[in-house]
C-alpha cells in the first residue's frame, strides 16, 4: 500500500467535526491520487491513522503530543460506534 512516506492533510474544520474526524489526517503518499478521486472514508481514515501511529518513530508522540492525543481519541471513538 504505502512506501513509508506520509503526508498530513488538513480537512475543513466544520466538515471534520460533522463527521467526527480530526482536522488533520495522515495519508500515505501512494494513496493521494485515489483520495482525490474517491474521497475520504471514515474507515479508511481510521486505518491510516492507526497505521501511521504504529509506524511513527517513538519520538513522534513526544514532539507532537496534542496531535497524537487527537488521533488516539479518534481511534478510541471507533470502539464505541
Amino acid at each position: 500500500m504505502s512506501d513509508g512516506e506520509w503526508m498530513v492533510i488538513t480537512l475543513d474544520e466544520k466538515m471534520a467535526r460533522r463527521h467526527g474526524m480530526p482536522k488533520e489526517i495522515p495519508v500515505p503518499k501512494a494513496e493521494m491520487d485515489t483520495l482525490a478521486e474517491k474521497g475520504l472514508q471514515i474507515v479508511q481514515a481510521r486505518r491510516w491513522v492507526n497505521e501511521f501511529l504504529q509506524k511513527a518513530p517513538s519520538n513522534f508522540r513526544v514532539a507532537n503530543a496534542p496531535l497524537a492525543a487527537k488521533w488516539d481519541s479518534f481511534l478510541g471513538k471507533a470502539q464505541g460506534w
